[in-house]
């Protein structure tokens, strides 16, 4: 039994990487598809608008000879002959009809408008081919005949000279047909007529002469078989005369089956061109594919660092941890203690990791103090330093947190713990051992607190330089400076 594969770790990366791309440039790529989706809508709009009348056509078999069976017409062969050069000709000729432009159901003598005379004389305006459609209706004998003008009354008498055309021409071509074949048959009818009406002549004078005979005693026998002959003769013609009279009878104009038309151009209520539902769409798929390929090509010239895996690679250190962002914290001039107010929460939990990879490199490289900086104000020093140094305290750690502000500016944590540590606090419970610098009173410097003495406490004090010294009984090292160290 074969085994099925499952993805590899490497395409689900790739596809990672690609979902995060959009992600980041998602505004950039709606907007590049609402650009190319009303740029298409106005290019629409600067379009001249084409009106389509459209008429239907039932192609026949003009004319069948007799034996042959009904016969289907070549529907290929009728739909080149719509806009062929005779029918073109005919269709100048009836749209040269200001009658018939201003109302196409106007009837017109179409053995007169596209009569030979005419027709030898009129231009071959092959621009007319130029915006008709002619398509065939599956499985029928149909022609639908299309015709796009800017004028809507000019697309309607379009399409139905077109129909007229094509179908006097047909008639007319089946006449002309059967006229060719019923010529020789008539020519043969009349010299029978004369044969027999000549052999009919010559038997009542044989019979004349018989009866004179006769009366005379002489011998009848050679006018009796003269008159045999005779009769044998036109008998025979009388034959031939029958057969001629039934294929005239077949090839009779009553039979013929001239194409009709059954459904008459009307007049288009609205536009077909511009398509403006189409057009939009083909502007947002255009827009989008662009979008997203002008995303990628940003995304490949933008060469910021994004992800730990651009970080560890071009910094050459591993990351220890990735915090997420802190859902609802929208003043980031607040530091957010989301360990304790949501310690169960995933970002407390990424804390708790970047916890663990911290002790870990501790460990390994005897550190016992950590400075955490950023680059500029407000991009989450103080809440960071304030978790980490929390749920170390969390783990048993001995913790001690000092954050430099700026000179009179407010303070980034406030006091927060339980009752029996604020009491140590404020009982003289921690002692400055050292101090370096020279502070100014106003100087804010936060100080975070954290053992187990019994239970671990969370305790977090902020206060000036001034306040802090009177805090006591700890080993603690708070660092001043005329300014603060960052931000």
């Amino acid at each position: 039994m074969a085994a099925i594969e499952s993805p590899s770790s490497d395409d689900t990366i790739w596809l990672g990487e690609y979902l995060s791309v959009l992600r980041r440039r998602k505004w950039s790529i709606i907007l590049v598809t609402l650009l190319a989706a009303l740029a298409a809508l106005i290019y629409g709009k600067q379009q001249t608008p084409l009106y389509q009348s459209t008429s239907q056509v039932l192609a026949t078999t003009p004319l069948v000879i007799a034996g042959q069976g009904p016969v289907a017409p070549n529907m290929v062969t009728e739909q080149q002959f719509v806009t062929s050069d005779v029918v073109l000709k005919c269709v100048h000729l009836i749209l040269a009809n200001p009658t018939f432009r201003g109302d196409s159901t106007t009837k017109l003598d179409l053995d007169t408008v596209c009569s030979d005379a005419n027709m030898a004389s009129a231009p071959l305006d092959r621009f007319l081919k130029l915006n008709i459609t002619v398509t065939i209706i599956s499985q029928s004998n149909v022609l639908t005949i299309a015709y796009n003008l800017p004028s809507p009354k000019g697309a309607e008498a379009s399409s139905q000279a077109f129909s007229l055309a094509y179908v006097r021409e047909r008639t007319v071509g089946a006449e002309t047909t059967l006229d060719s074949l019923r010529k020789p048959l008539l020519a043969t009818q009349s010299s029978l007529n004369v044969a027999i009406s000549k052999c009919n002549s010559f038997i009542n004078q044989a019979i004349d002469q018989a009866a004179t005979d006769a009366t005379n005693g002489v011998s009848t026998v050679a006018d009796n078989e003269k008159i045999q002959n005779l009769e044998a003769k036109r008998s025979a013609g009388q034959q031939q005369l029958n057969d001629v009279n039934q294929q005239l009878s077949n090839l009779d104009p009553s039979k013929l089956n001239p194409p009709q038309i059954i459904l008459p151009a009307g007049l288009p209520p609205k536009p077909v061109s511009p398509d403006m539902l189409l057009l939009g769409a083909f502007g947002v798929l255009a827009g989008l594919a662009l979008g997203v390929g002008i995303a990628f090509l940003r995304e490949r010239l933008d060469d910021s660092l994004r992800g730990r895996v651009d970080l560890e690679s071009n910094l050459g250190v591993p990351v220890l941890a990735v915090i997420p962002k802190v859902p609802g914290w929208r003043k980031k001039s607040e530091a957010r203690l989301v360990t304790r107010d949501q310690p169960k929460s995933a970002v407390a939990e990424a804390y708790r990791s970047l916890r663990t990879s911290v002790v870990f490199a501790s460990l390994q490289k005897g550190a016992k103090t950590i400075m955490v900086v950023s680059p500029a104000s407000g991009e989450g020093k103080t809440t960071t330093a304030a978790n980490l140094a929390l749920v170390l305290a969390e783990a048993g750690k001995r913790v001690v947190m000092v954050s430099g502000g700026r000179p009179g500016g407010p303070p980034r944590l406030t006091a927060a713990g339980d009752a029996e540590s604020l009491r140590r606090v404020e009982a003289g419970g921690v002692e400055v051992h050292h101090t370096r610098g020279a502070a100014a009173p106003q100087q804010r410097v936060n100080l975070s607190l954290g053992g187990r003495a019994g239970a671990p406490p969370r305790l977090l004090i902020a206060g000036d330089a001034k306040g802090l010294g009177g805090v006591k009984s700890a080993r603690v090292e708070v660092h001043h400076a005329r300014r603060a160290p960052f931000p």
